[in-house]
């Protein structure tokens, strides 16, 4: 992996944690609290080789709960569709 691509997944990391406090703050405005302490976070990155191209994927986590995934999956459009 090279220099460059190390900080290029450091700055997706910043995006997601960054993605992460909104929606932490948006579901706090709604009064709704997650349950389970255990889930750490609601988002989740993973890359991936696809056509020789390494493609960063983002998505909420599989532990989300499942009544606030689409939001989250919301939050997670509209940053990377801007």
């Amino acid at each position: 992996m090279t220099l460059n691509n190390i900080f290029k997944i450091k700055e997706l990391d910043n995006i997601v944690n960054s993605l992460e406090v909104k929606v932490q703050d948006y579901l706090a405005e709604k009064n709704y609290y997650i349950k389970d302490r255990k889930l750490k976070r609601l988002i989740e990155w993973n890359h991936t080789v696809i056509n020789q191209k390494i493609v960063k994927v983002v998505y909420p986590n599989e532990d989300c709960p499942n009544d606030i995934k689409k939001i989250v999956k919301e939050f997670i459009v509209n940053e990377f569709n801007t």
